[in-house]
């Protein structure tokens, strides 16, 4: 407990420098893209490392074979997985930057 005691407050002391490599970080992320799929691969969905979606791919024949439910679901899989990647990507760059030390919630906003 108190080895991470020292560590936050040495993050602390050196805020200056940590929210440069914040900004550093976010505009990493803003270029970060992660696919997935759904469907045997006929659902293909982007995001990026601002969580938001910006792509989106439908095979012509899974329109027409699938209902309008499983459509749903596919995108909602596939998107959900595309998440899931950004957000590990994130923390572990953010992981990198603070030496391993988890920050608690919110501290990063006020970093960067």
């Amino acid at each position: 407990m108190f080895k991470e005691l020292g560590a936050m407050m040495s993050l602390m002391k050196n805020a200056g420098e940590m929210k440069e490599k914040m900004l550093q970080l976010k505009t990493k992320l803003n270029s970060t893209r992660a696919s997935a799929s759904a469907g045997e691969g006929k659902v293909i969905v982007i995001v990026n490392g601002e969580n938001r979606l910006v792509g989106c791919q439908i095979a012509d024949d899974l329109l027409q074979q699938s209902s309008k439910e499983d459509l749903e679901n596919y995108i909602l899989e596939a998107t959900n997985k595309a998440l899931e990647q950004v957000q590990t990507a994130a923390a572990d760059e953010m992981l990198k930057i603070t030496g391993g030390i988890n920050l608690p919630p919110g501290l990063s906003n006020l970093l960067g």
